[in-house]
């Protein structure tokens, strides 16, 4: 397996790459992170960048077969809504959409129990309305 990653700084971002580290299938695993982790593992490589604009990590994106997005804000009530909406569906969607240009096969979403895309809270219809542009994409 050849995977792409993005999020993986974040609390649940590092337990998975923690836990993808385990997987003796991994042949390899890209980090695209905002700062250096420090991680020191063969069949990691890391490209720190920014992350709000695809076209700066899009040439990290070939020869992957699976791509996991767990990029997000862990404390939502701490800022604007239209920045918590850039963060946690218009970067993911970018990520998304990049991933399917580049040929990527599987993606794996960190989403939130309860999304829905007509949920009247706006968290939840944000993480609603992102899982369903990302299905859209035909992964």
């Amino acid at each position: 397996m050849r995977c792409v990653m993005i999020g993986g700084t974040g609390a649940v971002g590092h337990a998975t790459v923690e836990a993808l580290l385990q997987i003796p299938e991994l042949d390899h695993l890209t980090l695209l992170v905002r700062r250096e982790t420090g991680l020191a593992d063969e069949r990691v490589s890391e490209h720190v960048g920014d992350l709000r604009d695809s076209a700066t990590y899009r040439h990290h994106l070939d020869d992957h077969d699976t791509a996991i997005c767990t990029l997000g804000v862990g404390e939502p009530t701490k800022m604007a809504k239209d920045e918590f909406r850039r963060i946690d569906h218009d970067m993911p969607f970018a990520f998304a959409t990049a991933c399917r240009e580049a040929g990527v096969e599987h993606f794996l979403l960190l989403g939130s129990v309860g999304a829905s895309a007509s949920s009247q809270s706006f968290f939840l219809r944000t993480k609603g309305e992102l899982e369903e542009a990302i299905t859209g994409l035909g992964f």
